[in-house]
């Protein structure tokens, strides 16, 4: 069986000034990413790579993850949170899994719900893990969420 991991980034800076794209993970961001990660290895999670959007905090917490989990990290545009879930679908045909992708509200939840035919209600740091049979329907199952 196939798994899939959608996850939400870690908690960021307020964005004062400056784009959203640019606000970095907060101290208590980097630790609840790191926590989560270990949750993925403490449960023996097999996951080949981690995808993320541009955006700094996705690279971040994609950083953190990566690290922890020992696997290779690229970034994916249709991870952007303005991205449409049949544009990420597109992408996601060519990506070996299992996996995990971080990203952003609205676009996890829209994943998910797509995917599963349920929201989750997707925290900071919360991950998601999907039996995933087929990724143009609602059937595949929610097998796990970790929120710590």
């Amino acid at each position: 069986m196939n798994h899939l991991y959608i996850m939400r980034h870690g908690i960021a800076a307020t964005a004062l000034i400056g784009l959203d794209r640019n606000r970095p993970l907060t101290p208590e961001g980097v630790t609840l990413v790191a926590d989560r990660s270990r949750l993925l290895v403490e449960a023996h999670e097999s996951i080949l790579s981690v995808y993320h959007s541009p955006y700094v905090r996705t690279q971040q917490t994609a950083d953190i993850v990566a690290q922890v989990l020992n696997i290779p990290k690229i970034a994916l545009p249709s991870l952007e949170p303005s991205a449409q879930v049949d544009q990420l679908l597109a992408d996601l045909i060519q990506v070996e899994m299992p996996t995990i992708l971080i990203s952003h509200l609205p676009l996890v939840d829209d994943l998910c719900n797509h995917l599963t035919g349920r929201s989750v209600g997707f925290h900071q740091g919360t991950i998601v893990k999907i039996e995933l049979v087929n990724l143009f329907a609602s059937s595949n199952k929610v097998a796990s969420i970790f929120r710590g």
